[in-house]
């Protein structure tokens, strides 16, 4: 454990209630040329939706994902594309940012004065796939120790600071919190705790064919299921939206993780889409000839991503001179902008990119800036310093894990063995890395995290309250209390508890990050209406003009 506290909330919107609102399509308004990356998208000719079609798709990793219940510990949130659709989600997430959620399941939301508790109108007539009400006494099941607050479900973190939750009527709960917490509604409409599921499914299935079968209110239901092979959903008609979805079938499919193969899949029409390109897992190259294929469609995704270097606790990183040395010796600019060819940028504060995220570190006239995160990093580039520091140690060697691109990974190792510093890199198979980063077996992991624009939603690495795991996170009392002071407070004073946070990290240098990089969308030109927010595609309002 690094050395923090939490608590929750956050200054938004009073209040929202938009029944029927529907999402607009995204997508449509974020393809674009990539300015001075040759990127290209392909002309639309009918934006008129077209009903029908299947629409194919890689698994998470490559590979779809055996566990459908985000009860299960190996659920990967990378499924939250085809949970939302299976499942549905009370709100979905907001088309920009800063946009307000979008409702789903619920109609709305509305605050007390002091966002300590928080009601939710449920939407009438809504039944889960099982035909049994989607009603109050669904949603306290759903967030009881049964389900969402179980210690292994993805959704029980963003319920630790909840005291209670009470049926006001069917269609109406009220949330009570421990302390003002208004980061809850974006949660709902970006994490596996807005996603909803039939209790009486879950008691007659039993939690290893829920896992397989889960039985929720969305738009599409699992018609097979075969773990590490392939998923099949169907249109569900009794949707409350349905006639606003319009493929009758998604795909979920095995391509495995070799980035090359998989861009051929695409271009050659085995796949329709390929999400979240970027350099975390794709070689600059690839993203290249993605983006500048005439004949393939792209979006730049909105949001959070970012790599970091994370520690446990032990040997060699709890002496801070051993994590000193490595901040010194790293050298962002050039793993940006030539090893990763432009397509990413440096990372001085934790978070980015700097267009893509709350809360970056602005400059003097009120804009996120590269520069303004810079300054509150001390460790401008060193090799001097970190070779005394390396001497000071009488060496420094550990093993680096890495769950991201490997010219990341190599341009680090090279970068440190220059000071002196020995890293053995050890690259696991995807489907060890979340277990690696919840038992807190290695000593240093080169991560990429992120997700929706607010940093207070993925706070796990930072605060002892969230934690990912007892290993490695950081226990600061001056990371704690801006922390907690951020979650009741908005404007410059927000901003400020936020540029404390970004400061304090990198001075005691609990994290180091490295370098910051959007992700893309490609897709075949006769796809339509898929949106990437928070790191999470959306399908939900998809159509197809070709078979």
């Amino acid at each position: 454990m690094m050395t923090s506290k939490t608590k929750e909330g956050r200054d938004m919107r009073k209040f929202l209630a938009a029944g029927g609102v529907r999402r607009a399509a995204a997508a449509m308004g974020m393809l674009a040329m990539v300015a001075g990356w040759g990127a290209a998208t392909a002309a639309r000719a009918d934006n008129t939706p077209k009903p029908g079609g299947t629409l194919t798709i890689p698994g998470v990793n490559g590979t779809p994902w055996p566990n459908l219940s985000w009860l299960e510990p190996g659920y990967h949130v990378g499924n939250l594309n085809i949970s939302v659709l299976i499942q549905g989600s009370l709100f979905l997430s907001p088309e920009k940012i800063g946009g307000p959620v979008i409702p789903d399941l619920a109609t709305g939301y509305q605050y007390n004065a002091d966002n300590t508790a928080l009601t939710i109108k449920l939407r009438p007539n809504v039944r889960f796939t099982d035909g049994t009400p989607l009603n109050a006494d669904a949603i306290l099941w759903l967030w009881s120790p049964e389900y969402d607050m179980n210690p292994s479900s993805k959704a029980a973190i963003y319920l630790t600071g909840v005291k209670e939750v009470k049926k006001i009527d069917d269609l109406t709960v009220e949330v009570d919190f421990k302390s003002p917490n208004t980061t809850f509604v974006s949660a709902l409409a970006s994490q596996p705790v807005g996603l909803v599921a039939s209790p009486t499914a879950f008691k007659k299935l039993g939690r290893n064919g829920f896992d397989l079968f889960p039985v929720g209110a969305g738009a599409y239901t699992v018609q097979t299921h075969v773990p590490n092979q392939s998923i099949v959903l169907k249109k569900n008609p009794d949707y409350w939206d349905a006639s606003h979805v319009y493929l009758d079938s998604i795909r979920e499919v095995l391509t495995g993780t070799d980035a090359t193969a998989n861009y051929q899949k695409l271009a050659s029409g085995q796949v329709d889409l390929l999400p979240g390109i970027g350099v975390f897992a794709y070689d600059p190259e690839i993203i290249q000839q993605a983006l500048s294929n005439s004949k393939l469609a792209n979006s730049q995704g909105v949001g959070a991503s970012f790599a970091f270097v994370d520690f446990t606790n032990a040997a060699p990183f709890n002496d801070k001179r051993a994590r000193e040395a490595l901040a010194y010796c790293i050298d962002r600019e050039p793993i940006a902008q030539q090893t990763l060819g432009g397509f990413a940028e440096p990372a001085y504060v934790w978070g980015g990119p700097v267009n893509g995220m709350d809360l970056y570190p602005k400059d003097a006239s009120g804009k996120p800036s590269i520069e303004a995160a810079k300054a509150l990093n001390p460790y401008s580039y060193n090799q001097e310093r970190a070779k005394a520091l390396v001497k000071e140690l009488g060496g420094l060697k550990f093993k680096l894990t890495s769950d991201i691109s490997k010219n990341i990974t190599v341009a680090l190792q090279q970068e440190w063995a220059e000071c002196g510093i020995d890293a053995e890199i050890y690259l696991p198979p995807p489907a060890q890395y979340t277990s690696i980063l919840q038992n807190g077996t290695y000593q240093a992991y080169l991560v990429n995290t992120g997700g929706v624009p607010d940093p207070r939603l993925f706070a796990k690495y930072i605060t002892p309250q969230q934690p990912l795991d007892q290993q490695h996170e950081v226990d600061d009392s001056v990371v704690t209390d801006a922390f907690n002071r951020s979650l009741g407070r908005s404007g410059d004073e927000l901003q400020q508890d936020w540029n404390t946070i970004y400061k304090q990290l990198a001075s005691d240098a609990y994290v180091l990050p490295v370098i910051a990089a959007p992700g893309y969308n490609v897709y075949t030109p006769c796809l339509h209406n898929t949106s990437y927010f928070g790191n999470t595609v959306t399908f939900l309002h998809a159509w197809k003009s070709c078979k």
